[in-house]
């Protein structure tokens, strides 16, 4: 059979059998293209993760890339006139436009989401507004008049951090601030500005030689803002505490001492001194002394050291007084009324008894939520004040107003600042234990006040516009009724009674943009439910919403079964 002849039709259908085919040499260009593609994009994706687990675009990440491209370009080579051909189908336009219209969209979000980083709207929705400046921030920055440079040694961009986002608020409210992101790792760096180790922000302005600069280890609001005034700011307000009267000591040892109060107060770039004018011939308050602190005296400074501090007070000085508490024997501690009782304010015997506002149970140590609208209470919310004096303060007429206009409440230089509840009252006699005789004097005491010697606003005609505030020097005083809401071991335990004394002593200075920025707090919310409530959403949860849905597919599978 072999030998026979074959037709032509028996010849044509051995020609058309694939398998009697030779195999032509394109075919093995063509497999080995399409190799080449899928290699090259599974290089490609190689590259790609490579880059983004180690962040850096190393030698290993390009080569691959590379090899990767090579691949599917000869791909891309050998086919380009098939793809020419499947370009121009029906089927190829449609997902030409899908993609194009893929870009578009793409290339809209690329470019909002340049402008949202470069610009960075944010919206504080928290409570408290833990994440937004306070106004004391705000109105030190709108005042810069030259710019200031932050270093900032914090972890790169791309992890979590509190520091890393409060350094970019600053430099979002005011172009005044100038940030370099730093990398700990920088031996160099880190050595010319003396970090050793991460989390610290240099702060720095003017041009060298006359660079000034401050080093924040501890990177809160507080420190970044006093660190700005620091090198901002040309000079800086001095504050004395009195000594050599048993007053607390600024140096630090024993439980009579405000050295806590003292770094705080520096850390505010106040310069912090001490005053003796035991050791004085001529006794008399310096020429600098922005504010005075005479805290806890135990004994009334002599004749020509009282007269120098009234002298000094009159002539428009600024007082911080906080008083001692009575002794249980012995000599009673000065309640300096004389420069008290001349301005409406007098200091009572003995100390406050408050049952209903003691801390922990105890009636002598009350704890009082303070009245909005001063500017010393801005931001706390309560302040604790042991072994307290009470004061009363004397409040004066106010004077004629225009007619038709509203009567102004009674006012004075003296004004109430903290008080007791009503149902304290008045122990004179320490010794006699906590029991309330029946002479008492009841509450609500004064336990702190201010007073403020400025000249009132002249009235204002009905329907006329309020007169500008004009800033004037004038007396002022604050007096605080407990000498230990100070000391370091209640302002180291409550950080609100150490931020009433710096908004005091910037509110005495006249120094608005100094008062003191409290810490911001995530306010807990927590849902309580009762028995009956829990056994609710147990049971809406687990048996109404599952056998809701089951009837609901019942009713379906029996309505298409009709």
């Amino acid at each position: 059979m072999s030998d026979e002849k074959k037709t032509p039709e028996e010849a044509a259908s051995e020609l058309s059998d694939p398998r009697l085919k030779r195999p032509e040499p394109a075919a093995a260009l063509v497999r080995s293209t399409q190799i080449g593609i899928y290699a090259g994009l599974a290089l490609l994706l190689v590259a790609l993760a490579w880059w983004g687990i180690a962040r850096r675009l190393t030698l290993g990440p390009v080569i691959i890339g590379a090899v990767g491209i090579l691949g599917v370009a000869f791909w891309i080579a050998f086919n380009l006139h098939a793809l020419r051909q499947v370009a121009g189908t029906r089927g190829a336009r449609l997902v030409f436009n899908s993609v194009g219209f893929i870009l578009f969209v793409l290339g809209i979000v690329v470019c909002v989401n340049i402008i949202a980083a470069r610009h960075h709207p944010r919206l504080d929705l928290t409570e408290n507004k833990l994440y937004s400046l306070s106004p004391q921030t705000n109105r030190v920055l709108k005042d810069l008049t030259k710019d200031v440079r932050f270093i900032a040694f914090l972890p790169p961009e791309g992890r979590p951090s509190r520091e890393r986002d409060l350094v970019q608020l600053y430099s979002s409210v005011s172009p005044r601030i100038k940030v370099q992101w730093a990398d700990y790792t920088d031996v160099t760096l880190a050595t010319k500005y003396k970090v050793t180790f991460p989390g610290t922000v240099i702060v720095e302005s003017g041009e060298e030689p006359a660079v000034r600069q401050e080093k924040v280890t501890e990177v809160t609001e507080s420190r970044l803002t006093s660190a700005i005034l620091s090198v901002t700011t040309e000079t800086k307000t001095v504050v004395y505490f009195l000594v050599g009267h048993g007053e607390a000591s600024t140096t630090g040892g024993g439980d009579n001492s405000v050295s806590t109060l003292k770094s705080d107060l520096t850390n505010q770039q106040y310069e912090v001194k001490d005053l003796d004018m035991t050791k004085m011939a001529s006794p008399q308050v310096p020429a600098d002394c922005g504010v005075l602190a005479i805290v806890g005296a135990k004994q009334a400074p002599a004749a020509q050291e009282m007269a120098a501090i009234e002298k000094w007070v009159d002539n428009r000085g600024k007082l911080l007084l906080a008083l001692a508490a009575p002794a249980t024997k012995g000599a009673s501690p000065p309640d300096f009324s004389s420069l008290l009782n001349k301005r409406g304010v007098r200091v009572l015997p003995g100390i406050v008894v408050d049952p209903e506002l003691g801390y922990l149970g105890q009636p002598t140590v009350p704890v009082v939520s303070p009245k909005p609208g001063s500017p010393l209470t801005e931001g706390i919310d309560r302040v604790v004040l042991p072994l307290c004096r009470a004061l009363k303060v004397e409040s004066k007429e106010p004077p004629p107003s225009m007619p038709e206009s509203p009567v102004p409440p009674p006012s004075g230089p003296a004004k109430a600042l903290l008080e007791s509840s009503s149902g304290a009252w008045l122990l004179t006699d320490l010794g006699a234990g906590l029991q309330r005789p029946a002479n008492a004097e009841s509450g609500p005491f004064v336990l702190a006040a201010t007073i403020d010697e400025s000249p009132p606003a002249p009235p204002t005609m009905p329907g006329a516009p309020p007169p500008p505030e004009q800033e004037q020097d004038a007396t002022r005083i604050v007096v605080l009724g407990s000498d230990l809401a100070l000391n370091d071991t209640l302002i180291q335990s409550f950080r609100f009674n150490a931020d009433l004394a710096l908004n005091a002593i910037a509110w005495l200075s006249k120094n608005v943009r100094l008062i003191s920025i409290p810490p911001k707090q995530e306010i807990p919310r927590n849902l309580l439910l009762r028995t009956t409530q829990k056994n609710f959403i147990i049971f809406v949860v687990m048996f109404f919403i599952p056998l809701a849905v089951i009837v609901a597919g019942a009713s379906v599978w029996w309505t298409r079964r009709k």
